[in-house]
């Protein structure tokens, strides 16, 4: 049969279970009130919305992650992190909004709140804090670290700035600047080395 229940009071379903109509439409709930609640499967569990591709796996082995169809080896956890129908490979995107516009760049890193947010085919960027490499968009090979580090560059290339609102304004190449508001007001000046605390902070195009 399809459905049975032995003596013990275990139920036994042989096909699909659909609900509707208990907690919002085609919803179900397991509740163990109390205690704890399993899902039990000797291979792989997919959970997903709507019947689409994009799922979330608990392999049979422990490992939780995103399925993504054609292998696309992205890693995004978060509201709104990183762009599942994008066509970009090995992402990864951790936090609310980060990157969620990659539409094909490949091998980004972005940890944070708001972190390489209007990224969509940069690659080989690293913008790890709130904020950080928030307006590159087209840029390849930067390290953004720190709270709005890098926060203006839109698409700058081989630049590294480490601390807080480091290279803030930055909208030149090849730079490399590390403490607090390092480069901060940097604008059109590349190829600069800056370290410490507020180091070069008010040059702007030298």
């Amino acid at each position: 049969s399809k459905f049975s229940v032995t003596n013990a009071g275990n139920a036994t379903f042989a096909g699909t279970v659909t609900t509707s109509d208990v907690y919002g439409t085609s919803s179900l709930r397991l509740a163990a009130l109390g205690g704890t609640a399993y899902l039990d499967a000797t291979t792989d569990v997919l959970i997903r919305t709507n019947g689409t591709s994009q799922a979330l796996v608990v392999r049979a082995d422990g490992d939780v992650y995103n399925y993504q169809s054609s292998n696309k080896a992205n890693t995004y956890y978060g509201y709104n992190a990183g762009n599942y129908g994008g066509a970009g490979l090995s992402n990864t995107a951790i936090g609310y909004d980060a990157s969620p516009s990659l539409a094909a760049g490949a091998n980004n890193i972005s940890i944070g709140r708001d972190a390489g947010k209007a990224l969509t085919i940069g690659t080989l960027n690293i913008s790890i804090g709130n904020g950080a490499g928030f307006s590159n968009v087209d840029g390849t090979q930067n390290t953004y670290i720190g709270h709005y580090a890098g926060y203006t560059s839109p698409g700058q290339n081989y630049n590294t700035f480490v601390g807080r609102e480091c290279g803030y304004y930055n909208t030149a190449n090849e730079s490399t600047a590390v403490g607090r508001n390092a480069m901060h007001a940097n604008t059109s000046g590349f190829g600069n080395t800056a370290m410490g605390t507020q180091a070069l902070t008010a040059n702007q195009t030298g």
